[in-house]
């Protein structure tokens, strides 16, 4: 009997060996795959490239699943980066903001206007001190947002 077909008669059997042996062994299995991935460098990143664009819609549903339930470690990391390189993540940022200008101001302009709230909220947290109670800042944008309604 083959391998294969002792394995396809023997599945769940299999499976189970195969999830106690990677349980038992994952620092080895992961400093091997390490070690393939950092000698075949190119190698992989070519072959993932080619599977992203051929499966462009699948790649985007899982990362975007991915972001959603690790978000707490993706801003954990996003904050470790800018703080190592804040001149980096400046200089950046003023680049992108001179060469599109029109396009920043109206994504302002637009967030401003689907946001009011959030925009009377910093405001009144830019104006107070970070530090201020959340429920004054809360009942300064209330009274903020009222009077806006008023004046219309």
């Amino acid at each position: 009997m083959s391998t294969k077909t002792y394995r396809e008669a023997n599945r769940e059997k299999a499976q189970a060996t195969d999830k106690a042996y990677r349980e038992a062994n994952r620092d080895k299995i992961s400093a091997r795959k390490r070690a393939w991935y950092k000698a075949n460098r190119e190698k992989y990143l070519a072959n993932a490239k080619v599977w992203r664009e051929a499966n462009r819609e699948k790649d985007s549903a899982t990362a975007k699943a991915y972001r959603e339930i690790n978000r707490e470690a993706g801003a954990a990391r996003n904050k470790a980066w800018y703080e190592a390189n804040r001149e980096k993540a400046q200089a950046t940022g003023k680049a992108y903001r001179e060469a599109n200008a029109e396009k920043v101001k109206a994504g302002s302009c637009a967030w401003r206007e689907a946001n009011p709230e959030k925009k009377a909220a910093y405001a009144w947290r830019y104006k107070l001190g970070f530090d201020a109670p959340e429920a004054l800042i809360e009942a300064r944008t209330m009274w903020t947002l009222v009077r806006r309604e008023l004046r219309k």
